[in-house]
């Protein structure tokens, strides 16, 4: 954590530029991995778009919701805004939730009254 703080407040990195060999922005990868303080440096000092999709379409969301972080999709719909229904190439955020069943999500996102 404290290098990617380091990164961001003093190296300014321009955090929705940067990709790894996958095509993967930072903020993508620390929603897949469950790393809600970096997501929440990531948007809160860079302004790290969370809707911007990556190299295959798929948005910050949708990898959360895949991989389920509940703690990580709530923030990005509730502090970082990110689109509950934004489609990528497999479907929508909640198709996407439900088929790797993660339930708590999938009320969640209900809640917040994603597409079936």
């Amino acid at each position: 954590m404290e290098v990617v703080k380091y990164l961001v407040e003093v190296g300014k990195a321009e955090v929705d530029k940067a990709r790894n060999n996958d095509g993967l922005t930072p903020l993508f990868m620390a929603s897949n991995k469950d790393n809600l303080d970096i997501v929440k440096c990531l948007v809160v000092v860079r302004k790290s778009d969370v809707n911007k999709a990556d190299a295959v379409r798929m948005i910050t969301l949708i990898v959360a919701s895949h991989f389920g972080p509940l703690k990580v999709v709530k923030y990005l719909l509730e502090e970082g805004k990110a689109e509950v229904d934004n489609v990528m190439i497999d479907g929508e955020t909640l198709h996407v939730a439900k088929s790797k069943g993660y339930e708590g999500i999938v009320r969640y996102l209900k809640g917040k009254d994603a597409k079936e």
